[in-house]
């Protein structure tokens, strides 16, 4: 098949990224599995440091870059001119190519709605992955990240928009497809559940860990590991009140919580507002001796600190899929997970770690004290999820579930 792969994104991201866990990031290793598959992929992407439209392969992927007008800010104002900009130069690329393609598939919402209405023509051959879970789409039980969705999401969801209008929508997890049909209407046959991967080759026990501990004074101490963005929805401040209890009420010291997270980059002010209601909480609780905040980390020290850690935490209020849980398995980690979303689909209760349930510290500070306290339990839950890793995440098992939904639809 001859696929093309629609990248919107806001900023001139490389190819491949060097970020983990980005929409980029997936785009790339599906596509890179699929060209080993033997199919054709471009992927069209803006590029604002040249004049003129530029090709490159990139390990078997055709790179197409569109000289687009970029506004360099992240308020909504400028990514939606951003998304309208890409959409018109797109559709031009298209309407030249559109023939050479059997599938085009999008990951981002703002510029392919604006595509699908200018060339109603595509909605035939669309496919759209939605990266984004239950809060993005009004969809989410709980109370607190209901409130911090904005109105203006509220009374206009551009991602459940194009769902409506393209050929198949895949989603990360079940929760999300169930939610979708059963309270926004979406036709049944149309979406479909694959979740996310993993290089387990890149992300793999054996590394050698020596400089990092130093560098970030893990020698000695027990390390809990948090990499995400501080949105509410991450519940890092569930996170915080569980190191409270270990730390201040059962006296252990020597134990250290690592978030991994810079300041966000976000126009929502509920999410600015979030990472400094964090940072004043560990003032608070007197913790900035065992939990610690750096980044945003390159792409070598990220993979480091996931062999480096003890365990792996994620205690999401609401999750789409979580691939963070899945490249801490891959590297040979036990993780603790909440019971939402795509760690539903990771974590196999006590075989590879725990689930928890989302809001509840004192649930989260038990298991991490139960791992903290039986290293047997950690190496044994760690092989089991990098077993897991292996037998269902890795990229190319997700490329092939992503083919046969192509090959199915465009029979």
């Amino acid at each position: 098949m001859n696929i093309l792969q629609l990248d919107e994104g806001y900023e001139d991201l490389p190819i491949p990224p060097e970020k983990i866990s980005s929409i980029d990031s997936v785009m790339f290793n599906i596509s890179k599995c699929m060209v080993e598959m033997g199919h054709e992929v471009t992927i069209l992407k803006r590029k604002v440091t040249t004049k003129v439209p530029t090709t490159k392969y990139v390990e078997g992927i055709n790179i197409v870059q569109l000289n687009v007008r970029t506004i360099s800010s992240n308020t909504l104002f400028a990514r939606s001119l951003n998304g309208i900009s890409f959409a018109v130069e797109a559709n031009r690329f298209l309407r030249a190519n559109i023939n050479k393609f059997d599938v085009v598939h999008a990951h981002r919402p703002i510029a392919s709605n604006i595509l699908v209405a200018l060339n109603r023509g595509l909605r035939k051959k669309m496919f759209y992955t939605v990266h984004y879970g239950e809060w993005m789409l009004g969809l989410s039980a709980s109370s607190e990240l209901s409130r911090a969705l904005p109105f203006y999401l509220r009374a206009f969801s551009p991602i459940l928009h194009l769902a409506r209008r393209v050929r198949k929508v895949i989603v990360l997890n079940d929760e999300v497809r169930i939610k979708l049909v059963s309270a926004k209407n979406i036709e049944p046959q149309k979406v479909v559940t694959i979740p996310l991967g993993v290089d387990t080759k890149l992300f793999n026990p054996n590394v050698d860990v020596t400089n990092i501990k130093k560098r970030y004074g893990l020698e000695g101490k027990t390390t809990i590991l948090f990499i995400g963005g501080m949105w509410p929805r991450k519940g890092v401040k569930y996170l915080i009140k569980s190191a409270n209890i270990i730390v201040n009420e059962l006296d252990n010291k020597d134990i250290l919580f690592l978030l991994v997270s810079g300041p966000p980059v976000t126009p929502l002010k509920a999410v600015a507002a979030y990472y400094v209601e964090i940072l004043n909480l560990i003032k608070c609780l007197n913790l900035e001796g065992n939990v610690k905040v750096i980044g945003p980390l390159d792409f070598d020290e990220l993979k480091e600190l996931y062999v480096a850690c003890d365990m792996f935490a994620l205690p999401s209020l609401e999750e789409p899929f979580g691939l963070v849980l899945t490249e801490a398995m891959a590297s040979g980690k036990p993780v603790i997970g909440t019971k939402v979303g795509g760690i539903l689909m990771q974590i196999k209760d006590g075989w590879n770690g725990f689930l928890v349930k989302p809001a509840d510290h004192k649930q989260l500070a038990e298991k991490i004290m139960y791992l903290i306290e039986n290293s047997d339990e950690r190496v044994r839950m760690g092989k089991n999820g990098r077993m897991l890793a292996e037998r269902e995440f890795d990229w190319r098992i997700i490329a092939e579930k992503y083919i046969k939904n192509y090959e199915k639809e465009m029979a």
